[in-house]
């Protein structure tokens, strides 16, 4: 179903409300880590020049939340991904 009243099922996600409800979460927790806001938002050539010719696939956590909120990942190994781009 998609209403997420169910259990989750080893790690992947019986339903896509769990898994956006699970990442979100797990988003939120990365955010407080980053104190500093180093992951934070996009970098772009202008804060560092040459960026996008050295990291070819860049990712951050306003991108990993925009992620979630659009139903991108399916189960935590897709969020792990994008968390060890970082």
């Amino acid at each position: 179903t998609n209403e997420g009243n169910h259990p989750i099922y080893s790690k992947e996600f019986l339903c896509r409300t769990c898994c956006k409800r699970k990442c979100l979460q797990l988003v939120n927790l990365l955010e407080k880590e980053d104190t500093i806001g180093l992951f934070a938002e996009p970098v772009t050539d202008k804060v560092a020049h040459n960026y996008s010719d050295i990291i070819k696939n860049p990712m951050d956590l306003q991108t990993m939340k925009q992620r979630v909120q659009e139903g991108q990942y399916r189960n935590y190994a897709w969020l792990r991904e994008s968390f060890e781009l970082m």
